[in-house]
């Protein structure tokens, strides 16, 4: 695979990850002998670390596109996760928004935090009914989840793991928070997933909390990556944007800052280091090939049937059969690929070796229209005389929008403008509220004029 020329580009951006209870040579086997992989060296047997999965009951969960309610996507995730593992492991299951309806608005909705298993060895308490329990309806006090996440790991080795569709709704800021955490209890890592989202507040998150940031788009994706951001391991496995904490589209220069034993290769385009050939055009990285054996966050390693990639990342996007080498989408916001080598055909065969590209086709700019008309977007029982008059998006994610910029904490402090911008540009036509001057007037791609005016705090 050493000749690979990546037909196409696109910019990636970083996260890696690693296998629940075990450590994988993730670039080949460490004896450096093709195909060979003992017992030892392919996988170390530990107990599973005790963990809090903290899962998002917003009501953007009821979102229909995972395929499937979002939600339902989470809660096959973390049930599986429960089957996968020994009696004797301990998890708990803590959830934000899923006992107060977000028109109900922030004053309750911000308190909306439930332990709804507590932690406890499986052998002595099931959550699968609590879980199976969990609706989705209200707002996203991510910090506070954490916190409470955090209290029954305090003192001890532990892993939190959020799963969540977006970004936190309520103060406290779950980002600062998870740092609090990890500073206090240095045992406790917080990891996060995206479920059909890139969130940067995600990424802080993981980042803060000594864990690992990666996304899902699937209920298949959501199952493989719940069970390996468990590990302490985590940035062992190749996942679909990097590998040891090294993304596609990161230049030489930054690799060698945060890795120092990374060689130069003295402008090679190929340079070799942990059993991985890793690919720079111009000085960037865009494919990493492992020599060897290797495993990804998705667990595919070579043998895997190729209907397990099917399964996870949809039909491949490109196939030559010639050389038995086919190309499936790993992250489409990202421009990235897995590219697989086979024995068989792409339906029946195994795969014989796998590596990451930035390889993906250019998307095209989809053509802007005029902004949808929506009527009846209001009122709701906080902003009684609300009414979204010209909106690009649904009339549940705009209420959903002016609320978040209600709740935000400059703007409970006055600052009116602080938040609007970022969460009104471009998605508002035109909004009327019954309370407040202009906030922000600013010009949509396809010209219309936004003027969003600040909705009434709920009193």
């Amino acid at each position: 695979m050493s000749g690979f020329v990546s037909p196409y580009r696109r910019l990636a951006v970083a996260a890696a990850i690693g296998v629940i209870g075990a450590t994988f040579v993730a670039c080949g086997s460490s004896d450096g002998m093709p195909g060979t992989t003992s017992a030892s060296n392919s996988a170390v047997a530990t107990s599973p670390t005790p963990t809090v999965v903290v899962l998002d009951a917003s009501d953007s969960m009821n979102t229909d596109d995972a395929p499937g309610l979002r939600i339902d996507a989470a809660k096959s995730a973390v049930t599986a996760l429960v089957d996968s593992l020994p009696d004797t492991a301990k998890i708990g299951v803590t959830v934000f928004g899923g006992s107060v309806p977000s028109e109900r608005g922030p004053r309750r909705g911000c308190t909306d935090v439930q332990t709804v298993s507590q932690l406890a060895a499986l052998d002595t308490r099931d959550p699968r009914p609590e879980i199976a329990a969990v609706t989705a309806q209200g707002w996203s006090p991510v910090g506070g989840a954490l916190l409470a996440a955090a209290q029954p790991l305090a003192g001890a080795e532990g892993a939190i793991v959020l799963v969540s569709d977006g970004e936190a709704t309520c103060p406290p800021d779950p980002c600062v928070t998870a740092e609090q955490i990890r500073s206090a209890n240095p045992e406790i890592t917080i990891s996060a997933i995206g479920l059909k989202t890139d969130s940067e507040q995600l990424r802080c998150i993981a980042n803060a909390g000594g864990g690992v940031f990666v996304t899902a788009d699937n209920t298949e994706q959501l199952t493989a990556r719940l069970s390996t951001v468990q590990s302490v391991d985590a940035a062992e496995s190749l996942s679909a944007e990097g590998l040891y904490g090294i993304s596609l589209g990161e230049s030489l220069g930054d690799i060698q800052k945060s890795h120092a034993d990374f060689p130069s290769g003295g402008g090679a385009a190929v340079v070799e280091w942990r059993e991985c050939r890793w690919h720079f055009e111009g000085g960037t990285l865009t494919q990493i090939e492992p020599i060897n054996d290797t495993v990804t966050i998705d667990g595919v390693r070579r043998g895997t049937p190729m209907s397990r990639l099917v399964e996870l990342f949809g039909a491949p996007i490109q196939v030559d059969e010639t050389v038995k080498r086919a190309y499936f989408t790993a992250n489409e916001a990202l421009g990235t690929a897995f590219v697989v080598d086979y024995d068989g055909d792409t339906s029946n065969g195994t795969v014989r070796a796998i590596s990451l590209c930035k390889c993906l086709p250019e998307q095209k700019t989809p053509e802007l229209t005029a902004p949808v008309q929506e009527k009846n977007c209001g009122p709701t029982a906080a902003f009684p005389k609300l009414r979204v008059i010209s909106s690009g998006v649904s009339c549940q994610e705009g209420l959903r929008l002016i609320e978040r910029y209600v709740a935000d904490p400059r703007t409970q402090a006055g600052d009116r403008g602080a938040q609007v911008g970022e969460w009104a540009c471009n998605i508002f036509g035109a909004a009327q509220t019954d309370a407040g001057e202009p906030v922000v007037k600013c010009e949509r791609p396809d010209g219309a004029t936004v003027d969003v005016r600040a909705p009434r705090a709920p009193g």
